[in-house]
């Protein structure tokens, strides 16, 4: 027996996937034939998820797409464990491994130090939307280019991170995407709206091509020296990320025929 709610949810999902303009409530309502005030409770529970956004004139924008996930292999999975332990144990925060697909940020693994001042909200699963401009996606956003974000994302719906939510202009957006290196870590010295900063470092598979991401999630709190603080996190990164670049190039090599 089908259920009709879970019906409705799943013809919205499939109107939304991929569409690159905002709509508003009642284009959504008109198009999917579903009445206001049900497709409203569907569309705050949507967003709650993260599957999509209200841009500054409260128009709905999709933060995914229907397709297949992308996946790291088992052999490289169990390699990521010593990783996450051994950024847990030299920075006593949290470890977080991140993939970017279906215009979001998904948490692939996480290690987290029993001792942290705070609990964190993301855990394995957790999905976010791109267009939040912390450390993570900036560095993402910087490896894909100005071209993936214009043709694949809504240029106007990025946000800055931190208490308050600003929603930027597309020339700002890729001003302050164009700053960063995509292979150097990327970091926030202020919190998000949870009180949290990231210092990420991105990985390459064997074609040069973004993998993921490796993170360092903590609270921001203030530090007596902040420079040498944030000189700790980038060379656990560093030296971390440059050994699983030797994994997988060790793992490309036994493949091969």
């Amino acid at each position: 027996m089908s259920s009709e709610p879970v019906i409705k949810t799943l013809k919205v999902l499939e109107l939304l996937s991929g569409e690159m303009k905002p709509l508003s409530m009642m284009d959504i309502a008109r198009k999917s034939d579903i009445p206001p005030s049900t497709l409203s409770r569907i569309m705050a529970t949507l967003e709650a998820a993260g599957y999509v956004q209200r841009n500054a004139g409260r128009e709905y924008l999709s933060s995914f797409e229907i397709r297949k996930s992308l996946g790291l292999s088992q052999a490289y999975d169990a390699q990521l464990e010593w990783a996450l332990e051994e950024i847990v144990d030299a920075t006593e925060q949290s470890a977080e491994v991140l993939l970017y697909e279906n215009k979001q940020l998904v948490w692939h693994a996480k290690r987290e130090h029993s001792e942290m001042a705070i609990k964190l909200r993301a855990h394995k699963g957790f999905r976010r939307t791109i267009h939040e401009l912390d450390a993570p996606s900036r560095l993402f956003l910087s490896a894909y280019g100005w071209n993936h974000i214009v043709q694949h994302l809504e240029t106007d719906a990025f946000f800055t991170t931190g208490l308050e939510r600003t929603f930027l202009k597309a020339l700002e957006t890729r001003q302050l995407i164009d700053r960063v290196d995509p292979d150097q870590v990327a970091f926030d010295e202020v919190g998000n709206v949870r009180g949290v900063r990231r210092f990420a470092k991105l990985v390459r598979d064997v074609q040069g091509r973004p993998l993921h991401l490796l993170c360092i999630a903590e609270p921001a709190i203030p530090k007596l020296d902040m420079q040498a603080h944030i000189r700790h996190h980038v060379e656990v990164l560093d030296r971390v990320s440059d050994r699983l670049g030797e994994t997988l190039r060790k793992l490309a090599g036994e493949q091969a025929p």
